[in-house]
């Protein structure tokens, strides 16, 4: 739980250190910005499939332990770009795809590994502890990454990254889950491989539930949450926010998502499970739709509070 939330620390830096410094001290346009992010998307977008595969197929400790350390190492090259004045928008973009690469191979192992860790009775608790852990960064890591930027600059926000990742990497070491079941056939055959893939895809288009969740959550990530993507943007350009008011900004979206996730815990998401992803899903667009209008520091607060609250029910 502490190796996930050095790793989780260090990747909602990402958004907040890493836009920030390209909108407000390298001054890049939006597109720019976004683009960073998207860099790393497209890789994950890409591999998702087959990291699926590869957690199926190969240990999920050691493929967890390689990314966490690969990033680590990435990390820390970055910052010390940054410290020498060396970091342009060609070093952050090799960053970002490299990391988005990293991030996808280790995103299914990390939820492959849970029930090697906990008893399977309490795999729902599991899973909510997990996703506390997502949204309590968000409020922690933009606004730690605020102070420590705001007191001691761009170079000391940078080095959270890789130490985030270094805990994460040494904590996986000494971890001891419980011995794997049965794998797939870890051979190096292509076909087999491929197989793989396409039999997780003809399981999710036969079976319509699994189909129109992701459908939906695809839909949901595409339209609505990339305003995270462009937030570090609008907060510069468009709002004229101070450091420490852009972090309060990401501080106040990710209390509403830990808030979300408390509630869903006393809701019966079991049998209103549907009707809850509607009406949270249509309080999240209202919410982005006031808030691209809203120029007001502290109303926007508000109105990303609500939208992380309702984004973390969905």
């Amino acid at each position: 739980y502490a190796g996930l939330i050095g790793r989780v620390f260090a990747l909602t830096l990402r958004f907040s250190v890493i836009g920030w410094f390209a909108a407000s001290y390298l001054e890049l346009s939006p597109a720019w910005v976004a683009a960073l992010p998207m860099a790393s998307s497209i890789p994950t977008i890409l591999l998702s499939l087959p990291s699926g595969v590869i957690a199926d197929r190969y240990d999920t400790q050691k493929i967890l332990l390689w990314t966490a350390g690969l990033t680590a190492i990435i990390s820390w090259v970055l910052w010390l770009a940054v410290i020498t004045n060396q970091a342009g928008v060609t070093e952050l973009l090799i960053w970002a795809v490299l990391a988005g690469v990293f991030a996808a191979v280790a995103s299914p192992a990390q939820n492959a590994i849970l029930p090697r860790l906990i008893d399977m009775r309490a795999m729902t608790s599991a899973v909510a502890l997990t996703s506390m852990v997502w949204n309590s960064m968000r409020v922690a890591g933009p606004a730690i990454g605020a102070v420590v930027i705001t007191v001691f600059g761009f170079g000391a926000g940078f080095i959270l990254m890789p130490i985030g990742f270094t805990v994460s990497a040494i904590l996986l070491i000494v971890l001891k889950p419980k011995p794997e079941g049965e794998r797939a056939d870890s051979g190096l055959s292509v076909f087999k491989f491929l197989d793989q893939m396409v039999e997780g895809l003809s399981f999710i288009v036969r079976n319509r539930l699994f189909f129109n969740v992701i459908g939906l959550t695809f839909s949901f990530s595409l339209f609505g949450m990339s305003y995270v993507i462009l937030l570090p943007s609008f907060a510069n350009d468009i709002l004229g926010a101070s450091t420490l008011q852009f972090g309060l900004l990401e501080a106040a979206a990710g209390a509403g998502a830990v808030l979300g996730t408390l509630a869903i815990m006393r809701l019966d998401a079991q049998s209103k499970g549907s009707w809850l992803m509607l009406i949270s899903a249509v309080i999240f667009g209202i919410s982005i739709g006031l808030f691209a209008f809203c120029r007001l520091i502290p109303l926007s607060m508000l109105i990303l509070f609500v939208a992380g609250f309702s984004s973390s029910i969905f």
